[in-house]
């Protein structure tokens, strides 16, 4: 026997193609695959090596699913997936169980399956109406609904044709959402019911508030609303990957737990407790609600305009930020944050979320469309902006990666290094030759706007016809996808900008080159914001800069066994700075230099191992790096004593609203730019004194004291305090325009002294009249240099 050739000779399932819904679950199936192949080497005695050892019994895959490399997931991807496809091979059929509750619910619940044989309790029982099914009849709901509290599935009001977008971004949703019920009047009877709770699947719950309103006609509208998420995830993640077993009829027991009570207002309504099946967890009023910004008369705010991470104080997302630095993923469970992941892919970000949301959904669709004999295959075009080091081919890959189904493989063409016609059309064999190998091709068209936008013409045949030219003439391209990145316009908005511009010959020129064609072909779009500022507004740069910051962390290999252990592998003032310097000039590339530049001492990054100054400078101001890494040291020096004494003059005399503006915050919550900014005032008190032949220095009783500046003194001081100040604010970025906007970063008063108006001199003017009482405040005095 033992000379026998073994063959195997499993089932031929190759033509068997899975059901989308199997495929959804694929990654859960390996996870699983890989948990029970773990268990069972631990149980025989194996542990985690860096190499494998039969002898000593290690092994490299004996860590959690996520850190395993991509080829050993694709192997327990394949292994679960091939079982399953012999069991559909074999005449079985695998469908998802759909839990029902066995609880009898009391009378005055109301589980609506659209039979419309609804029995309504007494008229002044308050009633819990709930429906995954169909909306509530409207002439039975108006008799019952003043002590209704309402309960739907928000795929019933989309059934209902209610145009809610679903795992978009949970931002839009949310508006969409509050749109429909106020405008949709085939759901806006709804408003009637004074307590409204949308579920979306068991990711999230709205709950709804409405009002009398002060028209003439008395209709309802809403009053207030607030949003709880179950981890962050999109709508369908929970259901689609098994993290809860929750059915909407679970959920509604739950609510009848409550309701009585909530509508008779002596308790509030926990959100939490509905979305876990009546776990607790700790639960207060808060319960990390996010409140939905409602106007007056019941509608949104712009609906663009809403980011629920920049919605956070300074404080949550500062220790935010930190936690998940510190333990990773787990820390933003049960925070109220949007949080995707693809693959390595993460994002907190509002915008970006909706991206790569659309992008996915757009490859999927794509992938799976069946073009008829004799029609033109034409490519997908995307495009993908950012700032250099963003990440713009990072994020579509990893997007990629995580549709293995759709059997995708990437390449890269640089536009920027082609030269010549017959370059570009060698570039797009390439992408031909991957559909000859029966796959479809992901391209990216790394910087295709390069050299004032002289190939757009070029890709407008491919994109529209799916055609290509060469040397040798005309081919089709095949199925394929064109992602077209960004290599000078930082958003899509700014490469479209010569579009719309008030100059003709801006306008003319970006005719000339196609560019109107060619963004018109533009089938998909994504802005990538990556570790910098997009406005001042933007407060979810924190976080951006946290994901990515821990991201590199775990990929270094210096800090890998300390992260693992959960022991700490970064100092506390090494992420301040990192979180808080202005720019990082190169983007994330920046970040990443600045790690792989420092020495790490036995797993940990210390600030004694930073790279010098004069190399950190390529990346980020140094200096104020720095400033930031001894911020808490810097407070206790004298320049720091007098920085707070600045601050706490310059709020003296506001009111309670003016002080809620951030830069007129107490010391204590003072944003740390802020701070710096205080500080460098503080540090040119020498410089300016030194004007006027004068010195601050400890008091002495034995020396006269300036008491007060003259006039030319404050006039000279006053001068050299705006040129200070314009150039603070030229390093943040800072520009002139005739009309001041924060979030553009332009000011009406940079200009030169004498073209600045007597009210705007003063305001320089009046910080040299305090220098002298500031200074008597940390036990100082002015004094005239013999």
């Amino acid at each position: 026997m033992n000379n026998i050739e073994y063959i195997p000779k499993p089932v031929n399932t190759s033509e068997m193609e899975l059901p989308a819904d199997v495929m959804e679950i694929a990654e859960v199936l390996a996870k699983n695959t890989h948990e029970v192949w773990a268990k069972q080497r631990i149980a025989e005695g194996w542990a985690y090596g860096a190499e494998r050892s039969d002898e000593r019994k290690e092994h490299p895959c004996l860590v959690p699913y996520e850190e395993l490399p991509e080829g050993e997931k694709e192997y327990d991807r394949n292994t679960a997936l091939e079982t399953v496809r012999f069991l559909l091979h074999s005449g079985y059929e695998i469908k998802q169980a759909c839990k029902k509750t066995s609880v009898k619910l009391p009378d005055n619940v109301i589980l609506d399956n659209g039979s419309r044989k609804i029995s309504l309790p007494d008229k002044d029982t308050p009633t819990l109406w709930a429906s995954d099914e169909a909306l509530p009849d409207v002439d039975i709901f108006n008799s019952a609904a003043s002590q209704c509290f309402l309960m739907l599935d928000a795929n019933v009001l989309r059934n209902s044709g209610a145009m809610i977008s679903k795992a978009i971004s949970w931002e839009r949703s949310v508006m969409n959402l509050i749109w429909q019920l106020n405008n949709n009047t085939a759901i806006n009877y709804l408003l009637k019911a004074p307590h409204i709770l949308i579920t979306f699947e068991e990711d999230a719950a709205v709950y709804i508030e409405t009002r009398t309103s002060g028209n003439a006609e008395k209709e309802r509208v809403i009053h207030k609303a607030s949003l709880v998420l179950a981890d962050g995830s999109s709508e369908g993640t929970r259901r689609r990957e098994h993290l809860s077993d929750n059915g909407f009829a679970s959920m509604v027991v739950a609510a009848a737990m409550q309701f009585t009570d909530v509508v008779n207002k002596t308790k509030n309504l926990q959100l939490t407790s509905i979305l876990r099946n009546g776990a607790t967890e700790k639960e207060s009023d808060g319960e990390n609600r996010i409140p939905v910004p409602v106007l007056k008369d019941g509608n949104t705010i712009d609906p663009n305009s809403w980011l629920i991470a920049s919605s956070k104080t300074e404080k949550d997302t500062h220790e935010l930020a930190v936690n998940y630095i510190n333990q990773g993923d787990d820390s933003l469970k049960g925070k109220g944050f949007p949080f995707l992941k693809m693959g390595k892919l993460k994002s907190i970000d509002r915008f970006e979320i909706e991206g790569y949301h659309n992008i996915r959904n757009l490859i999927i669709a794509y992938a799976g469309k069946k073009f008829s004999e004799g029609e033109d295959i034409t490519p997908l075009s995307i495009a993908v902006f950012g700032s250099p080091g963003s990440g713009k081919s990072y994020g579509v890959k990893q997007i990629a990666k995580s549709l293995r189904e759709c059997n995708i493989k990437t390449d890269t063409v640089n536009v920027a290094q082609i030269s010549s016609d017959d370059e570009l059309g060698a570039a797009f064999q390439k992408v031909r030759d991957i559909v000859f190998e029966d796959k479809l091709p992901l391209v990216f068209l790394d910087e295709f706007d390069s050299g004032d936008l002289q190939w757009l013409k070029n890709f407008l045949m491919p994109m529209q016809d799916g055609k290509f030219k060469d040397a040798s003439g005309e081919h089709p391209l095949g199925k394929c996808i064109l992602v077209f990145a960004g290599g000078t316009a930082s958003t899509f908005k700014d490469f479209i900008a010569p579009m719309s511009s008030a100059d003709e010959q801006v306008q003319r020129r970006f005719k000339n080159v196609k560019g109107p064609d060619f963004a018109s072909r533009i089938k998909g779009v994504i802005d990538i914001a990556g570790p910098n500022r997009r406005d001042d507004s933007d407060n979810a740069y924190i976080l951006r800069r946290a994901l990515l910051l821990r991201g590199l962390c775990e990929n270094d290999e210096r800090l890998k066994t300390n992260i693992k252990a959960g022991k700490e592998f970064v100092d506390e003032n090494i992420i301040r700075s990192m979180l808080y310097v202005p720019e990082y000039k190169h983007g994330a590339r920046s970040m990443e230099t600045v790690l792989k530049m420092s020495k790490i001492e036995k797993g940990v990054w210390l600030p004694s191992g930073l790279p010098m100054g004069n190399q950190m400078s390529v990346h980020l101001n140094d200096r104020k790096f720095t400033d930031i890494l001894l911020i808490n040291v810097l407070e206790q020096s004298l320049e720091g004593k007098i920085a707070r004494a600045i601050h706490e003059k310059y709020i003296e005399y506001m009111t309670e609203k003016q002080r809620k503006q951030p830069n007129r915050k107490p010391w204590e919550e003072l944003a740390i730019e802020f701070k710096l900014s205080n500080l460098n005032q503080a540090r040119s008190y020498s410089e300016k004194l030194a004007l006027i032949k004068c010195e601050m220095a400890l008091k002495d009783e034995n020396k006269e004291a300036v008491t007060a500046f003259t006039d030319d003194e404050v006039l000279l001081m006053a001068k050299q305090e705006h040129q200070r100040w314009m150039n603070e604010k030229t390093e943040d970025g800072w520009i002139y325009a005739p009309i001041r906007d924060d979030k553009k970063k332009h000011h009406n008063c940079f200009a030169e002294w004498d073209k600045l108006s007597e009210e705007v001199q003063n305001w320089d003017k009046e910080p040299i009249r305090n220098m002298i009482e500031i200074l008597k405040k940390v036990g100082y005095g002015v004094y005239k240099v013999e």
